[in-house]
C-alpha cells in the first residue's frame, strides 16, 4: 500500500520488490510475534531477500490491525498487508500483489458443524457464497477467485 498520490513503486518482480523496499523511507507491517499471518509472511519474505539486518531501521511494526491506515495517515511510506485489508482503507492505493515467488497464498473454507441444528441454514449460506454470483464481489474485496 501507498499513499494515494504517491508515485507508484515498482514491484513488477523480486529485483524491483526488493529495491522499492531498500529505496523506501519507512515501512509497515504487522509484527510476525503477534502471531499475524502477514507479519510472519514479510519477515519471511525479508530474509528470502537477504535484506532483513539491513530494514530493520525502516521497519515499523504494529501488534495488530491495519497496516494501510499508518500509511494513510503519514507514518510510514509503504504498507505490507493482505490485499483484502489494504482495499477498504481510505487514503492508500494498492501497488499490487507481491511478485509470484514471494506471495503467500491463503485459503479460507467453509464447513457445516455435524449435529448443527441450523444445517440447512448453514448449507444454503455456503451455497450463496460459493455461487457465481459472489466471485466479483470477493475478488472486488481483494480475494482471488476459486480457482
Amino acid at each position: 500500500a501507498i499513499k494515494v498520490g504517491a508515485p507508484l513503486p515498482n514491484i513488477a518482480n523480486t529485483e524491483a520488490f526488493k529495491q522499492t523496499l531498500l529505496a523506501a523511507k519507512s515501512v509497515v507491517a504487522v509484527d510476525p510475534a503477534k502471531g499475524s499471518t502477514s507479519g510472519i509472511h514479510f519477515a519471511k519474505v525479508l530474509d528470502q531477500l537477504g535484506i532483513t539486518d539491513q530494514f530493520h531501521d525502516k521497519l515499523l511494526l504494529i501488534p495488530g490491525g491495519i497496516v494501510a491506515e499508518k500509511v494513510a495517515d503519514g507514518t510510514a511510506e509503504l504498507g505490507v498487508q493482505q490485499i483484502s485489508e489494504i482495499l477498504p482503507v481510505a487514503g492508500v492505493q494498492l501497488v499490487g500483489p507481491l511478485p509470484p515467488e514471494l506471495q503467500k497464498i491463503t485459503t479460507y473454507t467453509g464447513a457445516i458443524v455435524i449435529h448443527t441444528p441450523v444445517a440447512p441454514a448453514a448449507a444454503s449460506l455456503l451455497r450463496y457464497l460459493a455461487s457465481p454470483a459472489m466471485r466479483p464481489r470477493f475478488v472486488a474485496a481483494g480475494f482471488r477467485s476459486g480457482e
